[in-house]
């Protein structure tokens, strides 16, 4: 672990294999302010779906982010569910139940799911990712499956709950790190040889 004054610091704190199947990655991480913990996320990664959630503290407020993607068999996005929730797994009043993401070869279509209405919009796009919400970071794996596979050089178009099409992408640093582009932070990660996240 690294400390950075006024920065957060990333544990990687168990990847367990125990009861899964042999294909199954998973990983849990803890985010912390110098001596609080602000947000644990944990997820997995297997050859069809990568499965996370994320837990956030802010003050008394606690938030979860839950979310699923399915995979095609190079590891591409092929449709993904994020829900907003509650600490207690209720939707916040006013606010969407979940955002439903549909990609195809040349597309990705984004739905706002609210009680009583559905927001639809579609993007002109190839090979689109996921934009990781704050303390959300399983899903840079996606991004670092597709730049060994080579279809992303310095960033792919990226999607997030709420906005225009923008960018995800990674700069090579020294050694086995990258620093992640297009995010709201200017993370430094690195990866194995398989695109597994191993520190943040």
């Amino acid at each position: 672990m690294h400390r950075f004054p006024s920065q957060i610091a990333v544990l990687l704190c168990a990847v367990v294999g125990t009861a899964l199947p042999a294909t199954a990655q998973p990983a849990a991480f803890v985010y912390r302010l110098g001596k609080d913990t602000v947000a644990v996320e944990q997820y997995t990664r297997t050859a069809s779906q990568l499965t996370g959630e994320m837990v956030q503290r802010n003050g008394v407020a606690v938030t979860r982010i839950q979310y699923q993607v399915e995979l095609s068999k190079d590891g591409r996005a092929t449709s993904a569910v994020v829900k907003r929730l509650r600490a207690d797994g209720t939707v916040a009043p006013n606010t969407s139940r979940e955002t439903r993401f549909r990609m195809t070869a040349d597309s990705v279509v984004r739905e706002v799911v609210w009680v009583d209405s559905v927001q639809r919009r579609a993007f002109a796009a190839s090979n689109a990712v996921i934009v990781s919400p704050t303390f959300v970071y399983g899903l840079t794996e996606l991004v670092a499956l597709a730049r060994k596979a080579g279809r992303a050089g310095d960033s792919l178009p990226a999607i997030g709950l709420t906005g225009n099409l923008g960018y995800a992408g990674f700069t090579t640093m020294g050694g086995d790190a990258v620093r992640l582009r297009g995010g709201g932070y200017a993370m430094v990660l690195r990866f194995d040889a398989n695109g597994k996240l191993l520190s943040v």
